[in-house]
């Protein structure tokens, strides 16, 4: 097995695009020893489609948002473009699947696969499951992107201090210079080391998604594999997942400083309780109730 590092939190943009170059000519060249070839996602569309188009009865593809974040339009000509060509499609959520099918329309061979937990590597859960004391802080974790909503700090006061983990985006380097002058927030701007994603990720603090139009987040099954608590805002799946939990407390309107305000309290003043759910509910995540040899037989042998 080859592995090709592509991810710009691992490698430069030009090494990454030359290597998943490498990683396609690879699959080609041992194309008859692949019966199905899935996509997680689409890394550079004018490089792959002449190997969507030669393999395209191969060839399944998995959708994480319907659109790409902050897209303005409801249908995105690239994934309408795969959805043409692939095999299979397949969806990581309802909300994406129900969006996704609304604009789309319907393929043959449509599939719901829910994504699962994503624990850090090395990091195991067990570790940061226990719950001595509760930090009254709101912590951000993720790459810093218009779409996650960060400027959300800059409108609100939210009574505890604030820190802001992750790569920023070049576009957003005013906001960030704004919000690391105030005193109550505290700004990291780098890709973070497994260490340091570890000694954050066991910290017993209240996690925030403000994000403004994202209908999927694998940050949210990175904090729910180890039980963590959040408040997210009032979109796509972050949401959904919340709502269907039973846990729309934690749930905040963007544009109302009240529900932002009641979130963070509601999450900080029952805080052990609401980890005790999160904890409960991983179970259902993981991957071995998710990927059951039924379901593999069914995404695969058809």
């Amino acid at each position: 097995m080859c592995e090709y590092t592509i991810s710009p939190s691992k490698i430069n943009k030009i090494n990454g695009v030359l290597n998943y170059i490498y990683l396609l000519t690879t699959l080609f060249c041992k194309r008859n020893h692949y019966e199905k070839i899935h996509f997680i996602w689409s890394v550079f569309l004018l490089i792959e489609l002449p190997f969507f188009l030669v393999l395209k009865r191969k060839i399944i593809f998995t959708y994480h948002n319907d659109v790409p974040h902050s897209y303005p339009q409801k249908r995105y000509f690239p994934y309408l473009l795969i959805m043409k060509i692939a095999k299979k499609i397949v969806f990581v959520s309802n909300y994406t699947q129900r969006n996704f099918i609304n604009n789309y329309g319907e393929h043959k061979y449509n599939f719901l696969l829910q994504h699962g937990v994503m624990p850090i590597g090395g990091v195991q859960a067990s570790a940061v499951n226990k719950v001595t004391a509760v930090e009254k802080k709101i912590i951000f974790w993720g790459r810093v992107e218009e779409y996650k909503g960060v400027d959300l700090f800059d409108n609100y006061k939210l009574t505890v201090p604030i820190e802001i983990h992750g790569k920023w985006s070049k576009t957003l380097v005013p906001l960030k210079t704004l919000l690391s002058k105030k005193n109550s927030i505290y700004v990291i701007d780098r890709y973070l080391s497994t260490k340091e994603l570890t000694d954050l990720i066991s910290r017993n603090v209240v996690f925030i998604l403000p994000y403004k139009d994202a209908t999927q987040s694998g940050v949210l099954y990175t904090l729910l594999a180890y039980g963590k608590v959040f408040i997210s805002s009032d979109v796509g799946e972050n949401n959904e997942f919340l709502i269907k939990h039973g846990l729309k407390k934690l749930i905040f309107d963007r544009d109302n400083e009240e529900s932002v305000l009641n979130a963070v309290r509601y999450a900080i003043e029952n805080y052990m309780d609401i980890q005790g759910k999160m904890l409960a509910i991983r179970n259902e995540y993981s991957w071995e109730a998710i990927l059951t040899n039924r379901v593999v037989s069914e995404l695969y042998d058809e």
